[in-house]
């Protein structure tokens, strides 16, 4: 799981400093043991992050259906950044990924719902490899 994600682009949150604007950076190396990751910024300086703040862009289908679902109960401003970053998402070069996550940064009201947490992801990873691998032979 944690090689997976090595050079994703994600963005991160301070959760002590909830007013403090949202960072976009590289995943570097995710150390499970600490619940730390690695991750450089785009003036190459690198930090130690924990893992409940690290959020990556929700899979576009999944976001699709979230904005199909949840239309009346969304900000209209919400709204609008989502179905950008869902149409973002389609293209899915790398520099629609990075325009993605400038919108999120710009509207960070809306990153909530674009976007879930890398622990989030950690413990789904676990709970669907729970099965040991299946060995077939003649």
């Amino acid at each position: 799981m944690k090689d997976e994600l090595n050079g994703s682009l994600i963005i991160v949150l301070d959760q002590q400093n909830p007013d403090g604007a949202a960072r976009i950076g590289i995943i570097g190396k995710i150390s499970i043991d600490t619940n730390k990751v690695d991750v450089t910024f785009g003036n190459l300086h690198q930090e130690s992050v924990d893992v409940n703040n690290v959020h990556f862009l929700k899979d576009r289908s999944n976001l699709y259906s979230y904005l199909l679902s949840n239309t009346s109960d969304i900000n209209l401003g919400d709204f609008k950044t989502l179905f950008k970053i869902n149409m973002l998402q389609d293209r899915g070069d790398p520099a629609s990924i990075l325009e993605a996550y400038h919108l999120l940064q710009k509207n960070p009201s809306a990153i909530n719902s674009a976007t879930d947490s890398l622990s989030n992801f950690q413990r789904s990873k676990q709970l669907l490899n729970t099965e040991p691998p299946k060995v077939f032979s003649r």
